[in-house]
C-alpha cells in the first residue's frame, strides 16, 4: 500500500499519444533532408520532442494524491506499563525505568509534544497497564503510582 500516488486525467491519453506521434513524424520529415550536422540535428530533434512531451504531460493534468487519516476518525491507544519492572535501575545514569518513562510522558504532554500531535489526527485513549488495565485521563502521576502503588 502506498501513502501517495500520482494520477492522470484519463480522457487525454489517446490525444497526447497521437500528438506525439504526429510531432515525431514531422520532426523526422523536417530533418531528413536537412544538411545540418548530425549532432545538431539530433539535439534539436530531442529538444523539440522534449518540449512537446512536457506539453503532453500538462494536458494529462498530473495530480499528486496523498493519503492521510481523517482527523478524529481513528483511535490511537497509548498504553503505559505500570508494573514493578519500572522500579529497575538501568545503565550508568542511575535512573529507574519509571523516571525515564515519566520524562517521555512529560515531553509528550508539553504544548507541542508528541501526544498533542497524535491528538490532532486521532482520538487518543490513554491506559495504564500493570496487574490490571485501566483508563486514565493523563499520565501526570505515573511515577508516583509506580513508587507507592501496587504493580
Amino acid at each position: 500500500m502506498f501513502l501517495a500516488e500520482l494520477s492522470w486525467s484519463p480522457g487525454w491519453w489517446m490525444p497526447c499519444i497521437a500528438m506525439l506521434a504526429v510531432v515525431l513524424g514531422f520532426l523526422w520529415w523536417g530533418y531528413a533532408g536537412n544538411p545540418v550536422a548530425g549532432q545538431v540535428r539530433w539535439v534539436a530533434t530531442f529538444l523539440k520532442l522534449g518540449g512537446f512531451m512536457v506539453l503532453a504531460a500538462c494536458l494529462l493534468e498530473p495530480f499528486w494524491r496523498g493519503r492521510s487519516a481523517k482527523p478524529g476518525a481513528n483511535l490511537f491507544a497509548v498504553v503505559v506499563d505500570n508494573s514493578r519492572s519500572l522500579q529497575v535501575h538501568e545503565g550508568d545514569v542511575g535512573l529507574m525505568r519509571s523516571e525515564k518513562l515519566q520524562q517521555a510522558l512529560d515531553a509528550g504532554a508539553d504544548e507541542n509534544g508528541w501526544m498533542e500531535g497524535l491528538a490532532k489526527h486521532f482520538q487518543v485513549r490513554s491506559y495504564l497497564m500493570g496487574s490490571q488495565l485501566g483508563s486514565v485521563q493523563d499520565f501526570q502521576n505515573v511515577l508516583i503510582m509506580t513508587r507507592g502503588g501496587p504493580g
